[in-house]
């Protein structure tokens, strides 16, 4: 959900940074944010690793663990380096030098999540997230890319924490402005592309174009059992049958609406080309594929 504290959300992080000045206890509360928000994130595995693989909740109780430790060291060393670039001395621009110190070092993190967590998407944990549904910061991220918000949310919140800290009141009119001034940058943005996209649809006077999108009404255990491959590929395929003769030019198959991997050579995707074969129908479809880092 697209909330004002979205912008801020690591504001109360750095305001408990304020009063540190010992590397040990930098590293404590880090590594304690980290593993508070590495169980509110995975501890819906718990369950679900009983409910997909029948060997009861231990397992999931294991790598949520894992994963408790390992974010809790991680935000650990994050804490360390937080209180290792902030500046020890106080002046009057020591709120925007340690800002951007902060920021960039995060954009730095996030690239390097990014790389990470390529294969492995469940530790995808970038800060940039809390921003992405904003329509119009969106538009700015197509300039320059989605590492941008990671530099906001963090330059604000450090930026939030610092003036609440020192109750400088007054300087809260500089998060505010940049988060207007953002906003105005990016309606300017969207407002050019909807006039540019309006022209282009006026001068093509393009035909209707019409979509399918099909949804399977099944169990997720039914599914995934590869003893039941052969009833769900047939129910795949009478879904399919039925969009033939619409006038659909397009259908798309919900994410992971295959439960096996893709093969070039997959039977089913000759077949599903086979039924469509005259109705000038492409299909976009969801599949998982064996993760290959080197390639």
């Amino acid at each position: 959900t697209d909330t004002p504290l979205n912008w801020i959300v690591y504001a109360l992080v750095f305001y408990g940074f304020m009063d540190i000045d010992k590397p040990a206890e930098a590293f404590k509360r880090g590594a304690f944010v980290g593993g508070v928000t590495a169980v509110l994130n995975f501890f819906w595995i718990i369950g679900g690793a009983d409910k997909f693989t029948g060997k009861g909740v231990l397992l999931g109780v294991g790598i949520t663990l894992i994963f408790t430790v390992i974010f809790a060291l991680y935000a650990g060393i994050l804490g360390w380096i937080i209180l290792f670039l902030k500046r020890k001395k106080r002046y009057k621009l020591e709120w925007l030098v340690n800002g951007i110190y902060l920021s960039s070092f995060w954009v730095l993190v996030d690239a390097f999540m990014i790389y990470f967590a390529k294969g492995f998407a469940l530790c995808l944990f970038v800060s940039y997230i809390s921003l992405s549904q904003n329509l119009y910061l969106a538009q700015i991220t197509t300039i320059t890319g989605p590492l941008l918000l990671t530099f906001l949310v963090v330059f604000l919140s450090y930026c939030t924490a610092y003036f609440f800290y020192y109750k400088k009141w007054k300087m809260l009119l500089v998060p505010l402005g940049i988060v207007l001034g953002c906003l105005l940058l990016g309606a300017v943005i969207l407002n050019n592309y909807e006039d540019r996209l309006q022209e282009d649809i006026a001068v093509k006077k393009e035909k209707p174009f019409k979509a399918a999108i099909l949804s399977q009404n099944l169990d997720p255990q039914f599914k995934w059992n590869p003893a039941n491959g052969d009833f769900l590929a047939r129910q795949l395929f009478e879904m399919n049958r039925q969009i033939c003769g619409t006038g659909t030019a397009l259908t798309i198959w919900y994410e992971s609406a295959i439960p096996w991997n893709y093969t070039p050579d997959d039977d089913f995707l000759k077949v599903l080309d086979y039924i469509t074969t005259g109705y000038n129908i492409t299909h976009l479809i969801g599949m998982n594929t064996d993760f290959d880092r080197k390639n």
